[in-house]
């Protein structure tokens, strides 16, 4: 019995030993997880104070330089104007992982069409330097303008706009590039590009879903030859003379489903396609 006993307290000795390492492993494992969660923490909160060190910095030297810096959106420091290139080399340190982007800053933000109007009539004014976001009309916007430098235009934001009828008629010297326009909620186009004449910008991927109207949107366009057979036509209801006189035109239409299309009279008329039905829209049935 004692011999038995005496190998049962070695048992015992030999479970307590393996359940003591167990415990120390746990312990070393839960030690170990604390540090690297820790770890974490303090980087996170290390980049966060490293941000807001970096945007105040920005904010006190705008005082002298004219620059503003805005509030951190999304972990990304978001600096106004683009003559700060000193500070961008904080950026390329490894405790900084934050995005730095380049935003700009604008001069005028016109409430409505009437304040904009005024701001374009005055030539010294530079269109990029207007914020276009308040802005859901502007019809007639540069109708008989004279104006030559259109640079900057292609930055409005166009993204509440809802109407451009004649926006450009007989804007002669028009001929600039709006190609990053977001035209996603614009209704009506009629007659935006009427008269024209040197205008042939690429405009192929405009978003033209929600627009009804194209009613002599290209009238008398001369030089204008782009392509734009991928606009989305399936809700717009009025072709009439949409590409009237544009003599230059001869791009391929027929993939255009125009089946809601109400009024397409002389749409191609004195065009470059007036005779070539091959390349013309074509009502798509399903």
């Amino acid at each position: 019995m004692f011999e038995l006993s005496n190998e049962l307290a070695l048992s015992f000795e030999k479970i307590g030993l393996y359940f003591f390492i167990f415990i120390i492993t746990i312990q070393t494992l839960f030690i170990f997880w604390s540090l690297i969660t820790s770890f974490d923490f303090c980087k996170k909160y290390w980049k966060e104070t490293i941000a807001f060190g970096l945007k105040t910095l920005l904010v006190e030297k705008s005082k002298k330089n004219k620059f503003i810096a805005v509030a951190s959106q999304n972990q990304k420091i978001l600096i106004i104007d683009n003559n700060m290139e000193n500070l961008f080399a904080l950026k390329k340190e490894s405790f900084i992982v934050e995005e730095v982007k380049i935003i700009k800053k604008y001069k005028y933000t016109p409430k409505t069409k009437e304040e904009l109007k005024a701001l374009i009539k005055n030539e010294s004014i530079h269109l990029g330097d207007i914020d276009t976001k308040y802005i859901t009309d502007m019809s007639y916007l540069f109708a008989g303008s004279t104006r030559k430098d259109f640079s900057g235009i292609e930055k409005w934001n166009t993204f509440f706009v809802k109407n451009m009828n004649y926006m450009f008629y007989r804007c002669e010297n028009f001929n600039y590039d709006i190609l990053p326009w977001d035209t996603s909620n614009v209704k009506t186009m009629e007659g935006m590009f009427r008269y024209c004449e040197n205008f042939n910008q690429d405009i192929s991927k405009w978003n033209t879903m929600n627009v009804r109207n194209m009613n002599g949107m290209f009238w008398d366009c001369k030089n204008f030859n782009q392509d734009i057979s991928d606009w989305n036509v399936k809700n717009v209801e009025k072709m009439t003379k949409m590409l009237k006189g544009c003599k230059s035109f001869n791009q391929d239409l027929s993939s255009w489903d125009v089946r809601n299309v109400e009024h397409m009279y002389g749409m191609f008329y004195e065009s470059g396609m007036e005779w070539d039905d091959s390349k013309k829209p074509r009502f798509v049935k399903e």
